[in-house]
């Protein structure tokens, strides 16, 4: 297990959860999509995910945030998302319902 710094990713779940509340408390749909785009596009190009940018380029440079240092093992989150996307393939695969099989979600 290697030091990784978890600043990033818990200002990025945080603010997630915060745009959503924000979408539910205001019964507008637009911080929900945001929320949604950050997702979706950095998770699969990282520029995109602009709250990780964020804290990376501004945040911990100019010392509003510091950085946390923690022990992780990046290979039990990769393990922890293949049962995760298969599960959700599953459920959008129901009978009468378009959806993709779970191993097309997980490859």
């Amino acid at each position: 297990m290697g030091l990784y710094d978890v600043t990033a990713r818990k200002a990025h779940q945080w603010t997630m959860v915060a745009l959503v509340a924000l979408g539910f408390v205001l019964g507008s749909p637009w911080p929900l999509a945001i929320a949604g785009a950050i997702m979706l596009l950095g998770r699969f190009w990282w520029p995109a995910d602009l709250v990780r940018q964020f804290v990376w380029r501004v945040a911990e440079p100019a010392g509003f945030l510091k950085r946390n240092e923690q022990p992780e093992d990046h290979a039990t989150r990769r393990t922890a998302r293949i049962p995760r996307h298969c599960v959700a393939g599953r459920r959008s695969a129901r009978p009468g319902q378009p959806g993709a099989p779970g191993w097309v979600l997980a490859a």
